[in-house]
């Protein structure tokens, strides 16, 4: 078989046109050579499923639509493969190997949108509940990096709003901290990982546990790195968040909570009601991007401080603690502090709209779906400070 390769599409709508995105395909539909494997996660509209791919090959996941998708609509797939290209030549979304639709279902394939992506072996609601303590080390580093996200695609007028820890998923970037430990299950095609053979006390201490000291690394890991924690996945691969460089991606750029309008582009065919009513309200592009990537940064950072606060108990962490984990909590000050009193107007009229409004109210509930409510969970206030705040700058 061919090797995979990342797909470089100029013209979106010439692929969509063309045989590509439409030409039938048998069985499961993935290329020869790629067997399905696991369910990885299983969605309300996709279920994401381990493919594996000979050696030499890039680790990949296949996101195949569920019977109710949204993407049974043959516009709402093109749409989400467009956002899906875009977010991929941005580099804040997972690379793209391949991507059909299709039209008619055989008992392999389901009606809709399927997609090859590049792997990533966490997301980011996972390493808060499972790993806490290694979530709090990297939780800067997924804010620098999920933020510069975030700038890129307003910067083209991208805009997503199904913001949640889940829909960020991370991977190693590099070979710092990566081994393999040899479970019995598939190796992953990945040059850094080093393929060890573990000991019988990690064997059965992996039954029940993630989570190992430098001591105990020490003792029992083949090849230990020098750092203070361990993680092991469930894969086989163990690392350590300490001096992991860590890549964070966005995922889930469906068609009906994802819009794209650059600011100096006129309206298309497709009835944009966020990213239109924005454009009306702005009057330059420095306004627009800003606004946009305001938006983003507030809907997941109150996102995330909900569930948090939600979900406390289980975490058993103080709110400090919480308030480290959440990766915008200590950033939401700064960026309010710099935004001029229009600015924090106009995030304020955005997050009325119906769609973002129905948004907040899925996510944090009626109580908290108001603005006030949100920049608050947010921490979207002015930093602390014993003068009084600028007057007419808002809450």
């Amino acid at each position: 078989m061919q090797a995979l390769q990342a797909l470089q599409i100029a013209d979106t709508d010439a692929y969509i046109a063309g045989d590509s995105f439409t030409r039938k395909r048998k069985g499961t539909g993935l290329p020869n050579g790629i067997l399905l494997g696991k369910t990885l996660k299983r969605g309300t509209n996709n279920t994401v499923h381990v493919l594996n791919t000979p050696a030499g090959q890039p680790s990949v996941v296949a996101r195949f639509p569920r019977v109710n998708s949204d993407t049974r609509d043959e516009e709402h797939a093109q749409w989400e493969f467009r956002h899906a290209v875009l977010a991929a030549r941005l580099g804040v979304g997972p690379a793209l190997f391949d991507a059909w639709y299709t039209r008619n279902p055989n008992p392999r394939q389901r009606k809709g949108l399927h997609m090859i992506l590049e792997r990533c072996y966490e997301d980011w609601h996972s390493a808060i509940f499972d790993d806490p303590t290694g979530a709090l080390r990297i939780a800067d580093t997924i804010g620098n990096v999920v933020s510069r996200h975030f700038a890129r695609m307003a910067g083209i007028g991208l805009f997503a709003y199904d913001l949640k820890a889940s829909n960020i998923v991370l991977k190693p970037a590099g070979r710092i901290g990566m081994t393999w430990i040899n479970l019995g299950a598939s190796r992953p095609q990945d040059a850094s990982c080093a393929e060890q053979q573990p000991s019988e006390w990690l064997k059965s201490n992996l039954d029940h546990r993630t989570v190992f000291s430098l001591e105990e690394a020490n003792t029992h890991f083949p090849n230990p790195l020098k750092v203070t924690d361990y993680v092991v996945s469930s894969e086989g691969h163990y690392f350590t968040p300490t001096e992991l460089a860590v890549d964070a991606k966005i995922i889930d750029f469906g068609c009906d909570f994802c819009e794209y309008r650059p600011f100096d582009r006129p309206p298309d065919r497709r009835q944009l009601p966020v990213l239109d009513a924005v454009h009306r309200m702005c009057s330059t592009q420095l306004e627009y991007t800003t606004v946009l990537r305001l938006t983003m940064l507030i809907l997941l950072a109150s996102n995330i401080a909900n569930e948090l606060e939600t979900r406390k108990v289980h975490l058993k962490m103080s709110r400090a603690d919480r308030n480290r984990i959440n990766p915008f909590h200590n950033r939401m000050p700064h960026e309010k502090a710099a935004c001029t009193p229009r600015t924090i107007g106009l995030v304020k009229k955005m997050l009325r709209l119906p769609d973002l409004k129905a948004h907040l109210t899925h996510y944090n509930g009626r109580r908290n779906n108001g603005v006030k409510r949100t920049f608050r969970l947010a921490n979207f206030t002015f930093p602390a400070t014993d003068e009084p705040s600028p007057a007419g700058h808002g809450y």
